[in-house]
């Protein structure tokens, strides 16, 4: 559930990138006691692996 030398599960990760669709980065570091750089990370590895241009949503993507 855990990858190698993370601090956070899967579902954690999960949770926090689906979260900072509605709260700034700040906001989130306060709440999850997550750093900003790691929220930066996980969200840069996440585009990587999904980009925009495939996201299908019907609102606005806002980042942070």
């Amino acid at each position: 559930m855990v990858k190698p030398r993370s601090r956070l599960t899967r579902q954690a990760e999960a949770d926090a990138l689906w979260q900072l669709t509605d709260m700034s980065f700040s906001q989130l570091k306060r709440e999850m006691g997550i750093s900003y750089s790691a929220l930066r990370r996980l969200l840069n590895t996440e585009m990587e692996e999904q980009p925009l241009e495939s996201m299908t949503d019907e609102g606005e993507t806002h980042l942070g």
